[in-house]
């Protein structure tokens, strides 16, 4: 078993993972990769010894990815990560009842 390094308020940290959206996206990507492997030996007629070495190798590549975002962004930087992406580069007013509203909100 591995073990799981979690105090109180603290996030869980398995194998030089830290954070639980890593550790969801490594189990996630883990099963989904033993399907499609699974699909494709059934379909291309590999033996089960190379299916399992490149499912091996996709997971040891998802994990050392993971393991690389979790010490650049820590344990929240996932999801941190993702909201600046979807942040508009520009915001246009083209009328000034926006500011009018902006500074009508501020005085109260």
């Amino acid at each position: 078993m591995y073990k799981v390094n979690k105090g109180v308020d603290r996030p869980p940290e398995v194998m030089g993972i830290r954070g639980m959206q890593y550790l969801t996206i490594l189990g996630a990507g883990a099963v989904i990769m033993i399907i499609l492997t699974a699909i494709i030996c059934g379909i291309s007629g590999l033996t089960p010894m190379y299916g399992f070495g490149i499912y091996l190798t996709l997971v040891m590549v998802l994990y050392t990815k993971l393991v690389g975002l979790s010490k650049k962004h820590g344990e929240r930087g996932y999801k941190k990560n993702q909201a600046h992406k979807r942040m508009p580069t520009l915001i246009t007013a083209r009328d000034s009842s926006v500011y009018k509203a902006l500074r009508q909100s501020t005085k109260k």
